[in-house]
């Protein structure tokens, strides 16, 4: 038991590290995507960390399983090289013994990262694509800077906003577009107030209150000029409702009692990552094993060479699935049970192939 807990404390605690760093890699990346996704004007700023905070589940989820694998690889490597893996070996521990030793890890690791994946992550998913998809549904005018003159993106409209109350109501509206079928003319609407409004068809306006508007050509004195109480402008959506219902935000439920191709394909990458934690341990402890003076780090681009195949046929199948070109019976199940073949084999030392061979060379 005390082998056991110390060789459990060294795997946690390596394993924790590379999952920090891992975590911090992929949110910096993301970080930077959404900044730009901001500047771009999709969205506000104001929801970047609200969906770096949300994909946040959604990387654990998927790391989890990369980390411990990493984790016994770095942390076993190290006591090999420390000769204290030979001193274990020495007091009768075998490697099916130090499986059982991490059994608990397993099956709690499991555990939270099938909770992960089949639950928080498609809540996470849905709710970003929500926030995206309700920002840019009420178009860019709605990412306004109060005191701030700004462009939109096709560079024909500027608007300016002295103040935008708590209740998103906006104060002193000065808007100016470019008419769309004479490039010169040019139409500009100042009001005392202004809010955002959308019908039961789910159309977004900007209401527009006690104002007037100015229609003309700059350097012509021939202008129209118009009072109104209110003024309805649609806004231009660029995102639609149904993308909302992408197949990763979709419940596991939904999943399950909709037995599409598809859904079946997605069901599976999700089943995945809980099942991959207990195959990558079996395909660690073999692929630990290194001599004294390869270092702790001898085995590391292996196990990251093997560990990249097996995602990448992973992804594949799931592609191939969500295209409907692969049977869901096939699925992702035969990508399991190699990379199981193949660190059983290891974790054995090919003890049936050796036996296999015996045969043969016997018969002949």
């Amino acid at each position: 038991m005390i082998i056991g807990r110390h060789l459990n404390k060294e795997v946690i605690k390596t394993m924790l590290v590379v999952l920090m760093v891992l975590l911090m890699l992929f949110v910096g990346q993301r970080f930077v995507m959404y900044l730009g996704g901001a500047a771009q004007g999709r969205f506000s700023s104001d929801l970047v960390l609200t969906l770096l905070f949300l994909q946040v589940p959604i990387f654990i989820s998927y790391l989890l399983p990369l980390s411990l694998f990493l984790g016994i690889l770095i942390s076993l490597g190290k006591l090999h090289t420390d000769h204290e893996m030979t001193v274990i070996a020495a007091c009768g521990i075998s490697d099916r013994q130090i499986f059982i030793y991490f059994l608990p890890l397993i099956i709690g690791l499991s555990i939270l990262t099938g909770y992960l994946t089949l639950f928080q992550a498609p809540t996470a998913t849905l709710i970003q694509k929500q926030l995206i998809a309700d920002q840019e549904n009420k178009g860019e005018l709605s990412l306004l800077t109060p005191g701030r003159f700004q462009q939109t993106s096709d560079g024909k409209k500027i608007v300016y906003v002295e103040g935008i109350s708590d209740d998103q109501q906006l104060n002193k509206v000065f808007y100016v577009q470019q008419d769309e079928q004479k490039s010169h003319a040019f139409s500009l609407i100042v009001s005392e107030s202004g809010r955002y409004w959308s019908d039961d068809d789910q159309k977004h306006y900007l209401v527009l209150e006690k104002g007037n508007q100015y229609r003309g050509t700059p350097g012509s004195n021939q202008f129209t000029t118009m009072s109104f109480e209110r003024y309805f402008m649609e806004l231009k959506t660029t995102s639609k409702k149904a993308g909302i219902t992408k197949i990763k935000a979709k419940a596991t439920s939904e999943l399950w009692n909709d037995f599409t191709i598809a859904n079946q394909g997605e069901l599976q990458w999700r089943i995945a990552a809980p099942i991959s934690v207990a195959l990558l341990v079996l395909l660690a402890l073999p692929l630990s094993r290194v001599a004294p003076r390869q270092g702790k780090f001898a085995r590391l681009i292996p196990g990251l060479l093997i560990y990249i195949a097996y995602m990448i046929l992973l992804i594949t199948v799931r592609n191939a699935m969500n295209a409907d070109d692969l049977s869901p019976l096939i699925g992702t199940w035969w990508i399991h049970l190699l990379l199981l073949g193949y660190g059983y084999s290891e974790f054995t030392h090919w003890a049936w192939l050796k036996k296999l061979k015996r045969q043969l060379a016997s018969k002949s």
